[in-house]
């Protein structure tokens, strides 16, 4: 009776994590870039079942002692493209991540391109949502010198460029000046970056080193949904709440059992 408690108690601790990881997953369904993850579970070894008589066989039966966490697979798939029309929020077309500036002077890599201008002193920077820079190559901030958002624009390769018009001629003139090029990167194994919050990410030997990406086009004045599937995460949720009153159940015979076994000893 003792085991039958310890297999519902491991099945209950694994999909109370999976549940966990689809709420997380609903809660980001309307965050920008959001890449969402699957949680893959395993069986615990098995107990081989000892005959009563010598000598053992090779089809003793198996008994399972429960299940566990496996491991965490994100995926890096393409969210639905928003449009915006807002010039400071940019979109991602490949397999490329924005280069950031955390608080803390790491660098960090998001698909979420949705910016907004911070003034320190007579510089104007280039920010994600939560005050990180964004950055440039060459490893510098992106500083577009005060200019309105209006005035700003990007090319497909990453090229920030603010421009002036001049309306004191016929016709109208424009100056474009280039403040910067943003840094995309990629990498060998995007499976394998950790997520360290914010919507963020930073590389491991296993996803390996951030490399240039020529590849990866942006779009500007659009921004990349959340890529996690609703109807797929709220049939997820109904199965595993289901599971889980049945383990919820499997539990209480249990401790029903071991009453009853207590009744008739005494």
């Amino acid at each position: 009776m003792i085991q039958s408690r310890y297999t519902a108690r491991s099945g209950l601790n694994t999909l109370q994590q999976r549940l966990d990881t689809i709420a997380n997953y609903l809660a980001n369904v309307g965050t920008t870039g959001f890449k969402g993850a699957r949680a893959d579970f395993k069986t615990l070894m098995f107990q081989e079942l000892q005959r009563p008589v010598q000598p053992q066989a090779d089809d003793n039966l198996n008994r399972g002692v429960g299940a566990s966490l496996g491991a965490t697979t994100r995926s890096f798939a393409a969210g639905t493209p928003i449009s915006t029309g807002y010039g400071l929020d940019f979109l991602l077309q490949g397999d490329g991540f924005f280069t950031v500036q955390d608080s803390d002077g790491e660098l960090s890599y998001t698909r979420d391109g949705s910016f907004a201008l911070s003034t320190e002193g007579n510089a104007t920077y280039l920010v994600t949502s939560d005050g990180s820079y964004v950055m440039g190559k060459n490893n510098q901030r992106i500083n577009v010198q005060g200019a309105n958002i209006s005035d700003i624009q990007t090319a497909a390769d990453g090229r920030v460029f603010v421009v002036k018009t001049d309306n004191t001629v016929t016709p109208p003139t424009q100056t474009f000046t280039q403040v910067g090029q943003l840094d995309i990167k990629k990498f060998m194994n995007r499976k394998g970056l950790e997520a360290v919050g914010a919507n963020k990410f930073r590389p491991t030997d296993n996803s390996g080193a951030a490399q240039d990406d020529a590849d990866t086009h942006v779009v500007q004045g659009y921004q990349e949904g959340s890529n996690v599937d609703m109807a797929q995460e709220m049939t997820r949720l109904i199965r595993t709440q289901r599971v889980f009153s049945l383990v919820s159940s499997a539990l209480t015979t249990a401790d029903e059992m071991d009453h009853q076994a207590n009744i008739i000893r005494g």
